[in-house]
């Protein structure tokens, strides 16, 4: 779906936070981030920029799925996860929709609402996104915004 989109794109920017996002499960059950998507998935240069070994051997309970190997159900626990580490004061607005708290979207994809399986649609194809992204090397850290030099303008 991504292959032929993906050398067109600029690389996908991630910052540090990034790093603890789900994106699959390993396949003894357990979340996997994007940050071990990376250490196990991404190209040299990738891990490097983000301080990761080359040589990191991973048990095979350990091994991520591929997202396209998820059922709906593996993906409905993703989408709740991803729900559950978001800012707490965040809301999410859809249009002709409402707006939704955190545990309103949480509720939303536990009863597999229109709006539930929005999300959960959403989630599959942003996760699909970043494992290719990932997997052919079209992400880069993000600068750290805080460490900019704003110059002085006293004379």
């Amino acid at each position: 779906m991504f292959d032929r989109l993906l050398p067109h794109l600029s690389p996908v920017e991630l910052a540090d936070k990034d790093l603890n996002e789900p994106v699959s499960l390993c396949a003894d059950g357990h979340v996997s981030t994007v940050g071990d998507l990376i250490e196990q998935k991404a190209p040299s240069f990738v891990k490097h920029s983000f301080g990761m070994s080359d040589y990191t051997t991973v048990s095979e309970d350990k091994r991520i799925v591929p997202v396209n190997n998820l059922d709906y159900e593996n993906l409905r626990k993703l989408s709740v996860e991803l729900v559950k580490r978001a800012d707490p004061g965040e809301s999410v607005a859809f249009i002709g929709g409402g707006s939704y708290s955190k545990n309103d979207l949480i509720r939303e994809i536990e009863h597999d609402t229109f709006v539930g399986k929005r999300i959960v649609s959403d989630f599959r194809t942003h996760s699909l996104f970043l494992e290719k992204a990932i997997e052919n090397g079209k992400v880069i850290r993000a600068e750290d915004n805080a460490t900019i030099d704003i110059p002085s303008f006293d004379f």
